[in-house]
């Protein structure tokens, strides 16, 4: 609910402060058009590089028109150099400058404050995104270079492009690294997109909507938080920070550490180092010398190759983080389907609590499911198999009766010359019980009815044994009392005795025969 209110927050915070953006985009407008391409023409000269004759309050932008190098992305380079005029900042503005020129890059750069400190920045970059959005697609930048002013561009040979993700990535929406405190936002990319859009509100209005938050790096620790969100983590990319934004450990290169720049790479930054105007003036020294040793072709330096990797990694990475994602959501999904075969069975073994507690986990597991967060997944399912935990003991007790009767089903039918292989195999797969048990119905009847038979036929052999022993007496008491009478006399009597005797045992046979 929380989340939903603050989008809806952020919504209504991009409405107003678009608003006042577009009221303001004219003088803005009327001041570039009075500087023109004459800033360029300025910059490549000696004459001040910026004119900055515009009204009190507005939001003064310094643009620079790119030059008529074709780049293989169409990239704006943006930044904000606010309050007094400082000769170091300036200094290290001006190698970025440079290098806007050098690669055909479109330059923006803001120097008055509409918001408190750091969150111009997000509010800019939203200014900037808003205008290019409006454009044709054709037309408009591809992407946004954030960079701070105390960075120091190195390596002017560097075209942005190269960094930026194969077309494969097309959900990658921002590159961002990190440093030992987490986010480090003073050198990035972003796309020019909806998506941007959206994540510059949220960081403007983040404060306002989350005013009992402690930030401890103001902007920055509100876009960390922000990146983390499920609406918008899969699309933020960490890329090494050497790349663009490394730090340095001291004043000499001469360290080889991950993150720390070597000659040939980009941008040096010096985000929160002590004597930082120092050092930024020395880096500038290097930068501004224009040494061979520094300004390298990326062809003659190893970030080709490390840039190759990490992509190459990255998809093999996402390939395996799709597919243990599918997992997750195929065991949820399986789970949830057995619980409720199982609530079916036995919801009268369950108390009132018990089944409110597996109803109540079961829609946590589908929830889930539908998202993309396999921890979470894995957690709601983990729950499920708690509140489970009766239904799944009420079904191993079944399980066992259903083995105890299964084989003492087979006994009988083996007994009986039955074939029962199919239940036996079947029980050493147990991987389908209620097959299980359909079969071993199917045999206890055919066993039943074996046994039914059997017992007729031990019952009509009695019936005969019986018979046949009755009627040998009867034979002998016959034969003794005809003994006396007359030859003629005996026979005729014996033959009107012996037939209905032989009709008897015809009949009987047949009886014991069907």
């Amino acid at each position: 609910m929380r989340l939903k209110q603050f989008v809806f927050a952020s919504t209504a915070t991009l409405a107003f402060i678009t608003f006042a953006l577009v009221a303001r985009q004219g003088q803005i407008r009327n001041a570039l058009d009075r500087t023109g391409i004459g800033l360029l023409e300025k910059f490549r000269g000696t004459a001040p590089l910026w004119d900055t004759v515009l009204e009190e309050n507005s939001i003064v932008v310094e643009h620079t028109a790119a030059s008529d190098q074709i780049v293989p992305h169409r990239i704006g380079m943006v930044s904000m150099l606010i309050g007094d005029t400082n000769p170091t900042y300036e200094r290290a503005l001006r190698t970025h400058l440079r290098h806007g020129e050098i690669q055909g890059y479109e330059t923006f750069v803001m120097r008055s404050n509409v918001l408190d400190m750091m969150y111009n920045k997000p509010m800019f970059i939203l200014n900037i995104l808003m205008d290019e959005m409006k454009k044709p697609f054709h037309e408009r930048l591809e992407w946004l270079f954030w960079f701070d002013c105390d960075s120091v561009l190195m390596n002017p040979k560097l075209g942005l492009s190269h960094f930026l993700p194969p077309a494969q990535f097309s959900d990658a929406n921002v590159l961002v690294t990190n440093d030992a405190n987490g986010l480090n936002n003073g050198v990035f990319f972003i796309r020019v997109s909806a998506w941007a859009i959206e994540v510059m509100s949220a960081n403007v209005a983040y404060r306002t909507f989350n005013p009992d938050e402690q930030l401890t790096f103001q902007d920055q620790s509100a876009l960390d938080n922000i990146f983390h969100m499920e609406k918008f983590r899969d699309q933020v990319v960490y890329c090494p920070q050497r790349w663009f934004n490394a730090y340095q450990s001291g004043f000499l290169n001469e360290s080889i550490q991950a993150n720390q720049i070597r000659r040939g790479d980009l941008v040096v930054h010096f985000a929160g180092v002590g004597n930082k105007l120092e050092r930024i003036n020395y880096w500038c020294d290097i930068a501004e010398k224009h040494l061979p040793d520094w300004e390298v072709e990326i062809v003659h330096t190893s970030l080709l190759e490390e840039i190759d990797e990490f992509w190459s990694q990255k998809k093999s990475n996402d390939a395996i983080e799709k597919q243990e994602l599918r997992n997750a959501r195929l065991s949820g999904t399986e789970l949830v389907d057995e619980i409720e075969r199982n609530m079916t069975l036995y919801r009268e073994s369950l108390t009132n609590e018990e089944q409110v507690r597996i109803q109540d986990t079961v829609q946590k597991v589908r929830e889930q499911v539908k998202k993309q967060d396999k921890v979470l997944i894995w957690g709601a399912i983990q729950d499920l198999q708690e509140a489970g935990r009766r239904l799944e003991d009420l079904q191993k007790q079944t399980r066992k009766q259903t083995v105890k009767e299964a084989h003492a089903t087979i006994i009988k039918a083996e007994k009986m010359g039955i074939n029962a292989e199919l239940l036996r195999e079947m029980l050493l797969e147990a991987n389908n019980w209620d097959s299980i048990r359909a079969v071993t119905k199917d045999l206890k009847a055919k066993v039943e009815m074996e046994a039914v038979k059997a017992q007729v036929k031990a019952d009509i052999q009695q019936d005969i044994s019986q018979a046949l022993n009755q009627t040998a007496n009867q034979i002998d008491e016959t034969t003794s009392t005809l003994s006396t009478e007359s030859p003629s006399q005996t026979t005729s009597e014996t033959t009107s005795w012996t037939m209905p005797f032989a009709e008897t045992v015809v009949v009987t046979a047949r009886a014991l025969k069907t």
